[in-house]
């Protein structure tokens, strides 16, 4: 495979669905004008994956190489906004990339020497705002540890809080305002570790409550719960981990888990005397 290919064969190792032409209603970056149609392609069994279908509203994030538009990614190139906040989350977070890198070329142009790490840190928190955008942001706010692969598996890992300690009042009012159903709500929790905030620690036990019942609850909200354990001045134990040593399979020790998040919830509640009421989850 081409590091970046240009034709759709291409991707066929990665889920390549089809063909699709899409019509341009906005361009927030780029030179396409409204009402020209772009022909590209959409990948499925991706994190943006969605049922394809005529009328659907994307957001498209595309290059033209050889002629041909291609995702700038493949497994999310093609994102799908679910409403008008969507379209508007995305519609901010661009814009605001594209003001920011003209800044920064025209500071380049006048001599001077923009903190271009600032700029992007400003951006990564913009996007963390809404649950749409939040995986961009939260993903690349931490440190090495705090990675899009390593965050998945270990969002208990220590963030580098030298690069979010100025951010931190608007990340908790994010989760506040738009608590996220997936990883990134556990990713949020870890980078607020050691801020202390009790409107966070109740949409964080609303969030739980929510989902608790689920059959089998959802691995972050583990992780989230353990956050949350620590938030209240407790010290959880560190939760089992599958490793090739390991004599259960990894199902088996994210079942034996999930099971006992499940247990220990009522109890912690009473301790705390915590009394959570569930919340709306976004339709899937």
């Amino acid at each position: 495979m081409r590091e970046r290919p240009n034709d759709p064969e291409d991707y066929e190792g990665l889920g390549y669905v089809a063909s699709v032409t899409l019509e341009v209603r906005e361009t927030w970056k780029g030179s396409v004008r409204t009402g020209e149609r772009v022909e590209t392609f959409i990948l499925s069994a991706s994190p943006c994956d969605t049922n394809v279908q005529v009328g659907l509203t994307v957001v498209a994030l595309l290059n033209k190489e050889d002629g041909q538009w291609v995702p700038v990614w493949p497994f999310c190139g093609t994102r799908f906004a679910a409403s008008d906040s969507d379209v508007a989350a995305y519609r901010r977070v661009i814009t605001a990339a594209r003001q920011a890198l003209d800044r920064w070329i025209q500071a380049r142009l006048a001599g001077e020497t923009p903190d271009f790490e600032e700029a992007h840190s400003d951006w990564r928190v913009l996007a963390a705002i809404h649950p749409v955008t939040r995986w961009d942001g939260v993903s690349g706010l931490g440190s090495e540890e705090f990675d899009a692969v390593h965050s998945f598996y270990d969002p208990r890992a220590p963030p580098d809080r030298s690069r979010v300690q100025g951010y931190r009042d608007e990340l908790a009012r994010d989760v506040v305002a738009y608590p996220s159903f997936d990883n990134t709500f556990a990713l949020l929790l870890k980078l607020l570790r050691g801020f202390p905030n009790k409107d966070v620690d109740r949409v964080v036990a609303n969030v739980l409550e929510t989902v608790v019942t689920e059959n089998p609850p959802p691995h972050w909200a583990i992780f989230a719960f353990d956050l949350l354990r620590e938030r209240m001045g407790e010290h959880p134990s560190p939760r089992p981990r599958w490793s090739y040593s390991s004599e259960k399979s990894f199902s088996e020790i994210e079942a034996g888990n999930a099971q006992d998040f499940v247990r220990e919830w009522p109890d912690f509640k009473q301790r705390h005397g915590l009394k959570p009421q569930p919340i709306q989850p976004p339709a899937k």
